[in-house]
């Protein structure tokens, strides 16, 4: 009896996380309600709609999402506990998020298709939006991603066009793809 009020007490749990799209950065909250690891409860709530991609795309967003920051909570009858962090994938795409966050904030700023444009696709050169777990694991990946933190603290720094650029070049220049295509 103590066996089962025990199992009972501590099969609830309720996860949460952030899921962004890894182009447009669409966002929603996801809560998870479990029994035993089984999803018995799911809702999610949008927070950002995402940016349109149709004009540096040519077609809206195909959205490919990923999980970011997490909570979970447990306990029931005899207690219970909370943790917070970042799942692996938000980890592995931050720099991903944050180099196209600031893209697009300048790109409301100066209104610079070729940049926005090139950004994306220094971005997506660095770490393609649909990565998988096989390329987390090549060494490609740690270098990859050290360039592109890089990327998103210089662009994140840029207050006019030309360090915007400028900080493009860097980061072709690191990748080896030289700076020819910036404008």
């Amino acid at each position: 009896m103590v066996a089962v009020l025990g199992f009972v007490s501590f099969g609830f749990s309720t996860f949460d996380y952030g899921w962004r799209c890894t182009k447009c950065l669409r966002d929603s909250h996801v809560i998870e309600h479990q029994f035993l690891g089984i999803t018995y409860w799911r809702s999610s709530k949008l927070r950002f709609a995402g940016h349109d991609l149709t004009p540096i795309t040519g077609s809206p967003c195909q959205h490919v999402f990923r999980k970011g920051g997490f909570g979970r909570s447990f306990g029931g009858l005899f207690g219970g506990g909370i943790g917070c962090g970042m799942t692996g994938e938000g980890g592995i795409f931050q720099w991903r998020w944050s180099s196209l966050s600031a893209a697009f904030e300048l790109n409301e700023q100066f209104r610079n298709k070729d940049l926005l444009v090139e950004t994306f696709r220094v971005v997506d050169t660095l770490l393609p939006p649909d990565a998988t777990l096989s390329f987390y694991r090549t060494d490609k990946a740690e270098l990859s991603l050290s360039k592109l933190a890089e990327l998103s603290i210089a662009l994140e720094k840029a207050n006019s066009e030309s360090e915007w650029s400028t900080a493009l070049a860097a980061a072709q220049m690191m990748s080896g793809q030289g700076a020819a295509a910036i404008p």
